[in-house]
């Protein structure tokens, strides 16, 4: 997560797409540290955690909504 505020744009999109990857493997434990994040001060952490979550949902979005709905996890990020 320390390289969510790296001032290299690139980085930190390479950063957003590993962590969209990694919360497909494990949705119920990484959504909600995501979700965590985005209480954060840090412009350049929100914007990552929202593009990580935008790769998982355009990864497997089927996938990722069925996991959601198997463990009754109610991600609400907006």
């Amino acid at each position: 997560m320390k390289n969510c505020e790296c001032a290299e744009e690139g980085t930190r999109n390479v950063v957003a797409e590993c962590l969209g990857k990694l919360a497909l493997i494990d949705p119920v434990m990484l959504l909600p540290k995501l979700k965590a994040q985005l209480a954060k001060p840090s412009a350049l952490i929100r914007s990552t955690v929202i593009t990580a979550v935008k790769f998982t949902i355009s990864d497997q979005v089927a996938q990722l909504v069925c996991v959601l709905i198997l463990h009754k996890c109610s991600i609400s990020l907006f």
